[in-house]
């Protein structure tokens, strides 16, 4: 498998997590290359992988569960998925 410079990429987008941000809109996504921003419940990005075969990588944000101390009370799962027949 090829390996892949990374310094022939660019960012293109990034997320983080805003707190502050109303309930439903606390994962803020930032486009690198105009410098726009939005606001939404996590991301998802549908791919394919080296084969063609399709790949979903998303994030989705929990609130308002029960915080313990010092922590933020916040859950972000980061998924990948990919079909159940990918293997013939």
């Amino acid at each position: 498998m090829k390996e892949w410079n990374i310094d022939e990429f660019e960012e293109v987008k990034a997320h983080h997590y805003c707190k502050n941000n109303s309930d439903d809109e606390k994962m803020i996504e930032t486009d690198m290359i105009t410098g726009e921003i939005t606001k939404g419940k996590g991301f998802r990005y549908d791919l394919l992988d080296k084969d063609m075969n399709p790949v979903i990588i998303m994030c989705v944000v929990k609130d308002n569960i029960t915080s313990k101390a010092k922590r933020s009370g916040v859950k972000a799962q980061l998924k990948f998925l990919m079909r159940k027949d990918r293997n013939g």
